[in-house]
């Protein structure tokens, strides 16, 4: 993948978390992300006051948001491909942990 193609999908990755995803949601793609799979929902739930399904409702949302036009360069793709906090998401991270205290 070449360097453009690589920052167009971190912006991508950024706009998805901080344009079209809230609360909740922020925080289950986050969670979700640096888990490199699905964080517990139970664990998820009781630090935020939520039920399992609660959480499990969102994550679909967080989905079907992730995923805008197939372009794989959404959360989990991010992952499966071997990114790693370091090489760009730490700004993600941080940011959404002051913001939610995660």
């Amino acid at each position: 993948m070449s360097d453009s193609k690589e920052i167009a999908g971190w912006r991508e990755l950024d706009n998805i978390l901080y344009n079209k995803l809230t609360g909740l949601e922020q925080i289950v793609a986050l969670n979700d992300y640096k888990s490199g799979g699905e964080a517990d929902a139970g664990r998820l739930a009781a630090m935020h006051g939520k039920t399992r399904q609660n959480i499990y409702t969102t994550r679909s949302k967080v989905k079907k948001e992730d995923h805008p036009n197939d372009a794989g360069m959404g959360f989990a793709s991010k992952r499966a491909k071997g990114k790693t906090m370091s090489q760009g998401a730490d700004k993600i991270s941080t940011s959404c942990s002051q913001s939610f205290g995660s």
